[in-house]
């Protein structure tokens, strides 16, 4: 079992951890703050501006969630382990949702983007959408897939990256420092939080399908 911080260490930690992820989440309103001023001066810059900002704010829920599921070893001496999880479960939900409705409010012009961005990854994002559905549904239903939804869920780090690759490209402000700094950060904490997870034996030893027992014989 994890060692747990002291009281006053653990304090102090959660209060850092809280206002980093704060950080995190409110980083997609200063990346957009520059169209606050036309987002609202008709409906297809409306629908542009929240379009935009669902999928930053999807990516920025989903880099939480994986973090949490990287460095869970280390969270669970400062949070509630079950706590943690539902956390790390909701945190997914509420990217998978933000994706759909970024989806859709690009519906309208689907056809505009498909023919004027870059294919591979325009084609790219629905792909990672339904990815992202069944990784989070196996997770949901880790004991009807007890055998594989650990390996089945290592497809976050991918789905992740892919996401904000897709981002970079083809995204509508994809040319902003800001946005670029911002994700070019949750690579670099994907990256590290992959290797300080996959350096972890008992982790590794995890994704490996587990055989069914088979159910002892009786005597007659």
């Amino acid at each position: 079992m994890a060692e747990q911080l002291s009281t006053g260490k653990r304090r102090i930690t959660v209060f850092l951890l809280v206002a980093l992820a704060l950080a995190v989440l409110a980083a997609p309103f200063f990346i957009l703050i520059h169209q606050y001023g036309k987002i609202f001066s008709n409906a297809e810059n409306t629908i542009a501006g929240m379009a935009s900002l669902a999928a930053l704010l999807a990516v920025s829920f989903l880099f939480l969630e994986v973090m949490i599921g990287s460095f869970s070893p280390l969270l669970v001496r400062v949070f509630n382990p079950p706590r943690l999880r539902r956390l790390h479960i909701v945190l997914g939900l509420f990217g998978l949702a933000l994706a759909l409705a970024h989806f859709v409010l690009l519906t309208p012009k689907i056809g505009e983007h498909f023919s004027t961005d870059n294919r591979v990854f325009f084609i790219a994002g629905p792909i990672v959408l339904v990815l992202l559905i069944f990784t989070i549904a196996t997770a949901l239903m880790s004991r009807k897939f007890s055998r594989s939804w650990r390996s089945i869920h290592v497809l976050n780090y991918f789905i992740l990256v892919i996401a904000i690759v897709h981002g970079l490209v083809i995204g509508d402000d994809a040319g902003m420092l800001a946005l670029q700094l911002l994700f070019y950060g949750y690579l670099t904490f994907i990256f590290i939080g992959f290797v300080y997870r996959a350096s972890n034996t008992g982790w590794r030893h995890s994704l490996k399908y587990r055989h069914r027992r088979k159910p002892a014989e009786t005597n007659p």
